[in-house]
């Protein structure tokens, strides 16, 4: 899709405008005070992107009140988009509509999705104008460009925060392996030695391999710098492959690899699947066979005895 211009948020972060559908929203105050602390949560999410930004709130005569510019206004301008109940935070969402010798009030949400309404005699000029010139700001993109509805962003940005989470913790799961092969590299000899700790599982899962694979089969391959577990690095040295995975039919291998020389850390696409697994598996069996009978530790657990006999 052709790209047209870009708005610029108040943090400074450039979005791009795209022109395409317009998404029709109904009842969309009613559905943005019960989602209000989802849109809030996520909003690093909703700002990264003008279709999610740019969803309608909200309109009053020209002035387009975007989901955007209203979790910004929360954010950048608390003393005048909040309004402290006994000590309950209420984010305001829109003034009144009634005539103003009526009521001069503000419609509110809290994060547990109650909605309030205010009457502020006092500072409600000030309140108002705050609201429409920060909100406001963005009408014309919103009217002019692609957006989409509060329920499809919703969608959306619960998808997007349920795939960060899963990445979170596939980080968490890899970290310890990825992040310490350096001094289990150079503590090698002395986890080799202790069979408990060679045995200690890394998240490393491989097709045709015995699971789970123990830090001490790739130690031994590194060690003796396997051609199937290694990868030329740019500073002369050989890299260690630290995680791979490939189709046994084409042979076709995605590999992670580190160098403990100069730290590069990097991902490459290259061949013979099979004679890689084929590897791995033979001294993971080799391994196992030694170690019979014992029980292994954590990684975790390896790294912290390492680093704690190398203190005294």
């Amino acid at each position: 899709m052709k790209t047209f211009d870009s708005i610029t948020l108040v943090n400074g972060k450039v979005l791009k405008l795209f022109g395409g559908q317009k998404h029709r929203n109904n009842n969309t105050i009613r559905y943005f005070c019960e989602h209000a602390d989802f849109f809030y949560e996520h909003q690093d999410i909703i700002f990264n992107n003008s279709r999610l930004f740019l969803a309608h709130v909200y309109q009053k005569g020209d002035s387009i009140y975007t989901l955007g510019g209203l979790l910004e206004w929360w954010k950048c301008m608390p003393q005048m988009a909040t309004i402290n109940d006994e000590g309950v935070t209420c984010y305001i969402v829109t003034a009144s509509s009634y005539p103003k010798e009526l009521s001069k009030s503000f419609i509110t949400v809290t994060m547990s999705g109650e909605v309030k309404e205010f009457s502020l005699l006092g500072d409600y000029v000030d309140r108002t104008r705050s609201l429409d010139e920060h909100c406001c700001r963005y009408s014309k993109v919103a009217r002019d460009f692609e957006h989409l509805s509060l329920k499809n962003v919703y969608d959306t940005v619960a998808s997007l925060a349920k795939q960060r989470e899963e990445e979170r913790k596939i980080e968490k799961i890899w970290s310890p392996y990825r992040d310490n092969i350096e001094i289990l590299y150079k503590h090698r000899e002395e986890i080799l030695t202790h069979k408990d700790w060679a045995m200690a599982a890394i998240p490393l899962k491989v097709y045709m391999v015995q699971l789970p694979i123990h830090i001490g089969t790739m130690l031994k391959l590194w060690a003796n710098e396997d051609k199937w577990l290694t990868y030329p690095c740019v500073c002369g040295h050989k890299a260690f492959i630290y995680s791979f995975a490939g189709s046994p039919l084409s042979g076709t291998t995605s590999i992670s690899y580190k160098c403990v020389h100069c730290h590069k850390q990097g991902n490459a696409q290259v061949s013979d699947f099979l004679a890689r697994a084929h590897t791995l598996d033979i001294v993971q069996q080799d391994l196992s066979k030694e170690a019979e009978g014992l029980e292994a530790i954590t990684l975790e657990e390896v790294i912290d005895n390492i680093k704690r006999t190398n203190l005294k």
